[in-house]
């Protein structure tokens, strides 16, 4: 199960580490994901994460508020290909991630 500790700790930056290249994300490529995706939102205002699945039981991140919420036009999938975590290259595995259609119903957090 995936805690935030674990998200904080050395033995996660190690197993991200341990991953091959074609993989990883570079610091500049999430530091450019980061920038991209805050520039496609208002300059002022409170930032509201959308979360579905374990998000909703097991936060991994501090939360201020929590609302239920409904995603309209976007469904659960197991879509996201996993390679590591409870995977590896030999035996990648599936999570769930989000695809268009129908919708999802969640919580939203601060």
């Amino acid at each position: 199960m995936l805690k935030r500790h674990f998200l904080q700790s050395d033995e996660f930056k190690a197993m991200l580490a341990s991953l091959p290249e074609h993989i990883r994300w570079s610091p500049e490529r999430i530091a450019n994901s980061l920038r991209d995706t805050l520039s496609e939102r208002p300059v002022d205002g409170d930032v509201w994460l959308f979360c579905y699945g374990s998000l909703i039981w097991n936060p991994v991140v501090q939360f201020i508020e929590r609302q239920p919420a409904t995603l309209a036009g976007w469904n659960r999938s197991f879509s996201l290909g996993l390679r590591s975590g409870r995977a590896s290259e030999a035996q990648p595995g599936r999570m769930l991630g989000l695809e268009p259609g129908g919708e999802t119903r969640g919580r939203t957090r601060l």
